[in-house]
Formats: C-alpha cells, sequence, structure tokens
C-alpha cells in the first residue's frame, strides 16, 4: 500500500525530494544500513486509493496523491491505479475497480490477454472508480492541425501543441442512479502541499486547481433508462468541458469526479460503508436517501493526459511545496 510503503510504516519516503528519499531506519526493515537511500523507481504503477470508505478517499487525496503528483512533477511517471482491498464480502469486495482499455468485453476471455492488459496498464490507460465511468480527452492544435490525447486504445496519452494555443479538455461519464456524481476536479501541473509535522515523514495533500459543478454552463447530464419501468434502473450521462487558453509550457492534467456531502447522496446499499448510524434507527431512516448523513460517495480518477507545448518533447514541471487555498 503507497501508505505503508511511504509513509512511516514503510521506508518514509520524501517525494517532494529529488530524487524521492526514505528517511526509516533501514536495519529496522531488514534492510542494509549503509544505503544512502532506499527509495527504487523501477516499479510501473502505484496504489494511489485503497477502499477503506470515507477514510479510504481521504487518503487518496490527503496523502496519496501527493506523493503521486510529486512523483510525475519530477518525470517519474506512474499510473495511479485504484485497489479493493478485499477483505470482507461483505464490505471492500464492493468498492475501487480499475477500469483498463481493452476490445475485449467477455470476462471469460480476460485471462488470454493478461500481457497486452498489463502493457495498457503500464501505458497509464486506467481509471480509478469505486462506480462511476470516466473517459477523458484533449483537443488542441498544432502548426495548424487538430490533435487528440486520452486513455482509449489507439489513443496517445500525450498532445502536442503549438505554444500559446487552447487546450479544451472533455470528460464523459456514465455513472448508475445509485452513485451520483456533482463535480469534476482538475489537477494542472499541480504542486502538492506539505502537510506532515516537521519531524514526522513527509506527506502531501493536494487541491484542484480548476472545478467544474453540477449547473455549470458546460455541464450536460442527460438521464438515460436502462430498464423500463423498473424504479432507479437508469444511469446519467455527463458531458463537461474545461477549457485552458495559452498553454504555453509543457503540463500534466488529471481528473477526479466525485459526490460531495450535502450534494450528492452516497452509494449505500450498494457500498454500505459509514453510513451514520445515529441518523439511521429505522428501515425509513435507510432509504431516505442519507443526503449528508456520511456513507462512500462515488468516485472516479484518471490517469493523468500529457501537453507537449512546443512538440519538442514533453518535460516535466519541476517539485515545488504549494499551499490549498480554502
Amino acid at each position: 500500500h503507497t501508505q505503508g510503503h511511504f509513509g512511516s510504516n514503510g521506508l518514509a519516503i520524501d517525494t517532494g525530494m529529488v530524487p524521492p528519499q526514505s528517511r526509516t531506519d533501514l536495519s529496522t526493515r531488514r534492510l542494509d544500513p549503509n544505503l544512502d537511500n532506499a527509495f527504487d523507481d523501477g516499479f510501473d504503477s502505484l496504489e494511489v486509493w485503497i477502499s477503506e470508505g470515507r477514510s479510504g478517499i481521504a487518503t487518496f487525496l490527503g496523502q496519496n496523491a501527493g506523493d503521486w503528483f510529486n512523483l510525475i512533477n519530477q518525470g517519474l511517471v506512474r499510473t495511479g491505479v485504484a485497489n479493493s482491498d478485499t477483505h470482507s464480502r461483505r464490505l471492500t469486495r464492493l468498492s475501487n475497480r480499475n477500469l483498463i482499455a481493452s476490445e475485449e468485453t467477455d470476462p471469460g476471455q480476460l485471462s488470454s490477454l493478461a500481457e497486452q492488459l498489463a502493457a495498457t496498464v503500464a501505458q497509464g490507460k486506467v481509471v480509478g472508480t469505486n462506480g462511476p465511468s470516466v473517459a477523458i480527452n484533449a483537443t488542441a492544435t498544432y502548426v495548424g492541425v487538430t490533435q487528440t490525447a486520452g486513455l482509449g486504445l489507439g489513443e496517445n496519452t500525450q498532445i502536442p501543441i503549438s505554444s500559446g494555443a487552447t487546450l479544451t479538455v472533455n470528460v464523459n461519464i456514465a455513472t448508475p442512479a445509485w452513485a451520483p456524481v456533482d463535480s469534476i476536479d482538475f489537477y494542472v501541473n499541480n504542486q502538492p502541499e506539505l502537510t506532515s509535522a516537521a519531524d514526522a515523514p513527509a506527506r502531501y495533500g493536494v487541491c484542484p486547481d480548476y472545478t467544474i459543478n453540477a449547473g455549470d454552463e458546460t455541464w450536460i447530464e442527460t438521464e438515460v433508462i436502462v430498464v423500463e419501468g423498473m424504479e432507479g434502473a437508469t444511469r446519467t450521462e455527463i458531458n463537461a468541458t474545461l477549457v485552458l487558453p495559452d498553454i504555453t509550457r509543457d503540463t500534466w492534467l488529471v481528473a477526479v469526479v466525485h459526490g460531495t456531502d450535502g450534494v450528492s447522496s452516497p452509494m449505500f446499499p450498494v457500498v454500505p460503508e459509514d453510513v451514520d448510524p445515529e441518523a439511521n434507527q429505522s428501515l425509513a431512516d435507510l432509504t431516505d436517501d442519507n443526503l449528508d448523513e456520511g456513507g462512500v460517495l462515488a468516485y472516479a480518477f484518471t490517469n493523468p493526459l500529457f501537453i507537449d507545448a512546443g512538440n519538442n518533447g514533453w518535460t516535466p514541471p519541476g517539485v515545488a511545496n504549494a499551499s490549498c487555498s480554502p
């Protein structure tokens, strides 16, 4: 787990340093204490979100995403993945999954494509989710020619653009009635904030650079009936657009789709964790949508798209501590 590896229970790796630096007494981890640094970048993917209900979401955005973004900022681009961490059939087996681009839709045939799927993960064509399905693409021009990038098969995750061009980012969401979402946060060359105490292992939190909310002009949603006559058998399809003008430097971009307490209901009873027991003492209480009563909200994140301004090779922005604005 990322927290156990980068945090105090593991090697206490400070990802805000270049290169990342381990801070644990290595003799307590049965490692050579003479090593100057136990960090090793020989991995392809990184577990940035482990289920654990509401606390898992808080850890994802409050610590793990900070490590992930710090790595990207210094050019250590690794695929972010989600993990159900299934210890309980009642709870965690229902939680986080990875959506991996594939032409094969029959689950029974996927085992023969293991190496192909692994290569797709290494390419960063993964969406982590506990319910919503998300697709992202970006368009811009390079010397007058339209260029595109995305996380689908046959798409490039990197897009060349003319310096000063406008980048248009489209996010398409399909989410069932039991997993409502109301916001998309965008992290663009995001600089995580150091949140730990000076004498504690370094951990970093993140704040979004841009947000689109339900009801905004560029948020368009449609309800789709999946089964006629069956209550709740619907999904919501959403398209939202972010426009970033005058891109003059190389950039990376991640989108996080989510519900918000007080705006969207949690995914109870499909994901039953963390609903406030004090507010739910009867069947009527449990079936009143549980708005603002805890529970696990719908979340999904994309892996990054990369914008190469000038088409001379993507360069990471570098690492710098930042402050989250309220």
